[in-house]
């Protein structure tokens, strides 16, 4: 089978979509399977993961039109795309997000379904975006042949906001080889050492992602309530890019004068987020919702323990290996950060079940479910 893959998403900067799409994809490649891949990146700060695809076998082509192109990508989507496929012969395309053609002379049309944050909480983005979001997703839906939904909670979601849609999809977990994703990262392995961070070098908390529904100010609020049982908690370290709501962190840290604790660090390459994942004392996650939740995933697989929310698919990523609570429930997370730094036995406990947990998400399981997957709507 000659399947075409869109892998514009995946590229320097790339969120938890991108990364997704990018696992599902080498998890493909890496299967040695008989079907011809051909992926398809944006160009510009794909050239890694471009020669990467190309390694493992893939045909690599660029599309000049990036996924956020609206509305000239979207009309060349419903057009020019189709025509191209059928032109080119492929037998199935795959989306990596829910940007996908609603029809197609010959191609078979699959898609991803990351999450329904615009059905849930469309609050938290534009919302002209969430409209559109709301829009793509129901008429890709529609017409798709095959779904694929990144955990069981967002394939739930996914049959109460668009009903029909969960006959067509399947649940693929994003998968990690040898149930690891920073195996042997070390401070030796940079090439230039002065370009660790200086926060690294002393223990610190970590928090990754700056959107609204990572919950970060209730997070710095519940951090500074712990301080002030815990005056020797460490530094509490955000990581991402700019946006309002780290805006509104910095903020909120400068008018309680507590600068020196809460440091948003910005956005991270792909070695250095390895490393914080490796170094920090533990990952906080309170976020509102998720589709899948990779930062619990990447920590526990580092040998860093989780204390997340529980909502969306969380719960069902990290199961019992981290300590999982209510994301409005200060106290809770005011008593598990200073537990965890303070006791280093229940530390370690959450340590051993979290290396446990990620052996489950292997990506030679995740290949065979997307195979089985691909065979089934060919």
């Amino acid at each position: 089978m000659k399947v075409a893959i869109d892998l514009r998403t995946v590229r320097e900067g790339m969120t938890g979509v991108g990364r997704y799409t990018w696992r599902l994809a080498s998890s493909l490649l890496e299967a040695k399977s008989d079907h011809e891949i051909h992926a398809f990146f944006a160009g510009e700060g794909s050239a890694h993961w471009a020669a990467k695809a190309r390694e493992l076998g893939a045909c690599v082509s660029n599309f000049r039109l990036s996924t956020e192109a609206h509305p000239v990508c979207d009309l060349w989507e419903q057009t020019g795309l189709p025509l191209w496929l059928d032109w080119k012969g492929f037998d199935l395309f795959f989306s990596g997000t829910f940007l996908s053609p609603w029809w197609s002379r010959r191609a078979k049309r699959v898609f991803v379904v990351h999450d329904l944050i615009a059905f849930l909480h469309p609050e938290t983005m534009p919302v002209r975006f969430a409209q559109y979001s709301r829009w793509q997703t129901r008429w890709s839906s529609k017409y798709a042949s095959g779904i694929v939904c990144n955990s069981w909670n967002t394939l739930r979601d996914l049959a109460r906001w668009v009903p029909g849609a969960e006959e067509k999809a399947v649940v693929i977990h994003a998968g990690l080889w040898g149930g690891r994703t920073v195996e042997g990262v070390r401070e030796e392995n940079f090439s230039v050492r002065a370009s660790i961070p200086p926060w690294m070098e002393r223990p610190f908390f970590l928090a990754v992602g700056t959107d609204p529904r990572k919950n970060l100010l209730f997070l710095a609020e519940s951090y500074l309530a712990a301080r002030t049982e815990c005056p020797s908690l460490p530094k509490l370290v955000i990581v991402g890019g700019e946006t309002e709501e780290s805006g509104k962190i910095r903020e909120y840290a400068k008018g309680r004068a507590a600068e020196e604790h809460i440091l948003l660090a910005g956005y991270l390459p792909d070695d250095l987020l390895s490393l914080a994942y490796a170094k920090a004392e533990t990952l906080l996650f309170p976020s509102l919702y998720e589709g899948f939740g990779y930062p619990p995933l990447e920590a526990m697989s580092a040998g860093t323990p989780v204390l997340a929310s529980d909502r969306g698919s969380i719960a069902e990523v990290v199961g019992d290996a981290g300590l999982l609570m209510d994301a409005n429930d200060s106290l809770a997370w005011r008593d598990g950060m200073v537990k965890i730094w303070l006791d280093r036995r229940w530390r370690e406990q959450w340590t051993r079940r979290g290396l446990k947990r990620v052996e489950t998400f292997s990506q030679e399981r995740t290949a065979a479910l997307l195979l089985e997957a691909l065979d089934r709507w060919r």
